[in-house]
């Protein structure tokens, strides 16, 4: 199976990920969209976040929600 066919097969499987962790409109480029994957190529996706509800400022562990 080659990465075509892989992502195909796989194509509800990512998008259902994608949602479950707040990514949208998920894109692929790279390699892979220009037709020049190899066996040992990556897959890269671009993603659209979900929209952030309140301001962020950073915190002791990452990004802390404010507000």
């Amino acid at each position: 199976m080659d990465i075509d066919e892989l992502l195909k097969a796989k194509r509800e499987e990512i998008l259902r990920l994608a949602a479950e962790h707040g990514a949208r409109n998920v894109r692929l480029f790279g390699s892979v969209v220009r037709g020049e994957a190899k066996p040992n190529s990556d897959v890269d996706f671009l993603e659209e976040p979900r929209p952030v509800v309140g301001a962020q400022r950073p915190g002791r562990n990452g990004n802390r929600r404010v507000g």
